[in-house]
């Protein structure tokens, strides 16, 4: 693994207007071509111009559903945007970063006037930046760099780790307060981790709190400007405005927290409507925390909660590092055509992982080629089958038979229609490759924003599984609720390594069904060269079709009317509409026209509906 520390200079002529930009590698290495160079810009406007357009086509993301054309204009813009910033030496530059493989960190050293350019966006060999590298900034403040990397605040201990989260203080954004709800769910079961979550906080409560040496500070809500003799922007509370100069002053006096993720529009840009203003982003990196995570220009609300939920999911359950996380979050939305994954930006050392990834005493086995790796799927599931065990003892006996809740959709007793699947995708820690890694957890995140018919379990690592397990034996409250921490069970585990063979990297995977003991190894499939988000369908076919043919989608008729068949079962167990259905025992197949989260709305295009009755067994079409 190297980095590459890319220093970004700004050059200014007589009439202090930008003419050149300056381009050196600070790296031990030396990569970039000629160490540096330099490229003379025409008209700097035209940039400023044209980092307008790219914010405002994100900015009108929030406001429809995104085309592909829309995806073209806006990859187009960054390309130029490129050509522009790099002149002459642009193909030189992506030869020498794309070509070598061994580079996945990006550091970006910038002038505070060039860092309202969105540099993670530009477009080099038809990708993103951040498609390509995991990238961190690192801003010069007043002439001086602002090194977030303040060696004086060090990483507490487990048991010292503290987050604060201020969501929605002016009780006007919903989706905040969801999104407070959504990350303390996944942060409450972490024993490590102490969680504080503010929901009404006043200004002066703000200015003391923040003093109490919090590793993670995350605010959900607004950030609004003021006009005085600069534009200042501030975070709003409930009865006012932190401010960017309240900032700087409490940075003089109090050591801010290690991370620090303000998600609001405008968060991290110095310019709006084209009057320069003193943004929180810089007033934050003066106090020298180790990373800071805003935005360039308008957010929705939904957007950002998606967001912060997929990056603290990596950050804190996952154990990545800052950038990596910011990878996997920007990349789940841009699969879901959603641009507003371009709108984030951060500074800090992108190498830092806030939850240390525990060392074991022994490296493990080798991954056996053909994935004879039958001693860790055992393992998974004595660990699956206590924990089962273990739930069932400490749950409360009924003597009453189940019952399903009673409506016109649902029946007692019923075991033939299909319930929600928990699927635990589980990655080779002994691999060390990036882009193997990178690689695999593309294949598991198609599965789990493509494939409606599994709920993904966030537990890569057997570790972790583990981890949960020992939580539960030491009898952990949920202090929210008072309750015992429970653990989700899982029903089916994939296990997945690669290898390289003949110059071909081979994706190898094993799966295990947990109810029924059975496992057996997939087919392989190559890892082509290229971008993987065009391979995660076909990476991930040997694991869908196998679900599909182990459990296809089974519900029971609930209602004819009019010519219209309903079904038990809707999106929440993957139906979706032109899926067809067998009737069991009958010559009869239906089309779903309409679906709801957990009933369907079928035509039938084979067979006669006169013959239908209400409580008949219908199947998934497996074509």
């Amino acid at each position: 693994m190297q980095k590459v520390h890319l220093k970004i200079s700004a050059v200014k002529d007589r009439n202090d207007s930008i003419h050149q930009i300056r381009y050196e590698d600070l790296s031990s290495n030396g990569s970039i071509y000629e160490n540096f160079f330099v490229n003379t810009i025409a008209d700097y406007q035209e940039i400023e111009a044209l980092c307008k357009s790219i914010f405002d086509l994100v900015t009108f993301s929030t406001q429809k559903k995104i085309s592909n054309d829309d995806l073209v204009e806006i990859r187009n813009k960054c390309s130029l945007l490129s050509s522009l910033l790099f002149g002459k030496k642009i193909h030189q530059l992506t030869n020498i970063l794309f070509k070598d493989e061994r580079i996945q960190y990006l550091i970006l050293d910038i002038d505070d006037e060039l860092s309202n350019i969105p540099w993670e966006n530009i477009s080099l060999n038809k990708q993103f930046l951040w498609e390509k590298f995991y990238i961190g900034r690192i801003l010069k403040v007043d002439g001086a760099d602002a090194s977030l990397c303040n060696q004086s605040q060090k990483c507490s201990s487990d048991n010292e780790f503290k987050m604060w989260i201020v969501a929605n203080p002016t009780n006007d954004l919903k989706k905040a307060s969801l999104e407070a709800k959504e990350l303390s769910n996944i942060i409450k079961p972490l024993s490590n981790i102490g969680l504080y979550l503010d929901t009404e906080v006043k200004v002066n409560q703000f200015k003391e709190d923040i003093r109490s040496n919090w590793q993670i500070f995350h605010f959900a809500g607004h950030v609004a400007y003021k006009k005085s003799s600069v534009i200042k922007a501030g975070i709003e509370l409930s009865d006012d405005f932190i401010f960017s100069d309240d900032v700087i002053s409490l940075s003089d006096s109090t050591e801010l927290p290690g991370l620090i993720f303000i998600n609001a529009c405008h968060s991290a840009h110095s310019q709006v409507v084209n009057v320069e203003m003193v943004n929180l982003a810089k007033a934050f990196i003066q106090g020298k925390p180790k990373h800071f995570i805003g935005t360039f220009c308008e957010l929705h609300d939904s957007q950002a909660k998606d967001f912060a939920v997929h990056f603290y999911k990596r950050l804190l359950l996952e154990k990545m590092t800052v950038a990596e996380s910011l990878y996997h979050a920007r990349r789940l939305l841009y699969l879901k055509k959603n641009i507003a994954c371009l709108n984030y930006v951060m500074y800090g050392d992108p190498d830092f992982s806030y939850i240390p990834v525990a060392s074991t005493k022994e490296p493990p086995k080798p991954f056996v080629v053909k994935l004879k790796h039958i001693s860790l799927i055992v393992l998974i599931a004595v660990v699956s089958y206590i924990v089962f065990i273990c739930l069932d003892r400490h749950t409360e006996k009924k003597t009453s038979p189940v019952v399903y809740v009673k409506n016109e959709y649902l029946v007692e007793n019923d075991i033939w229609t299909s319930k929600e699947l928990n699927l635990a995708i589980m990655i080779d820690k002994k691999l060390k490759n990036k882009d193997d890694i990178l690689a695999l957890h593309s294949i598991s995140q198609y599965i789990g924003e493509m494939y409606k018919r599994v709920k993904l379990v966030e537990r890569v690592h057997i570790d972790l599984l583990i981890e949960e397990y020992e939580r539960f034996q030491k009898g952990l409250i949920d202090p929210q609720k008072g309750e015992k921490i429970s653990l989700k069970p899982v029903d089916i585990f994939v296990y997945m390594s690669t290898i390289t063979d003949m110059n071909q990297k081979i994706a190898l995977m094993k799966m295990f069904y947990y109810k029924d003991g059975l496992n057996f190894a997939l087919p392989d499939v190559e890892i082509k060269p290229g971008r993987i988000t065009l391979q995660e369908k076909y990476l991930a076919k040997p694991i869908i079709s196998k679900i599909k043919e182990k459990y296809p989608i089974r519900g029971l008729i609930s209602k004819i009317k009019d010519d219209i068949i309903h079904i038990n079962i809707g999106t929440a167990v993957g139906v979706g509409t032109g899926m067809k259905f067998n009737v069991i025992n009958n010559k009869i197949v239906l089309k779903v026209k309409y679906v709801e989260e957990s009933k369907s709305h079928a035509e039938v295009i084979v067979g006669k509906a006169m013959s239908i009755k209400k409580g008949w067994k219908v199947c998934e079409v497996n074509e």
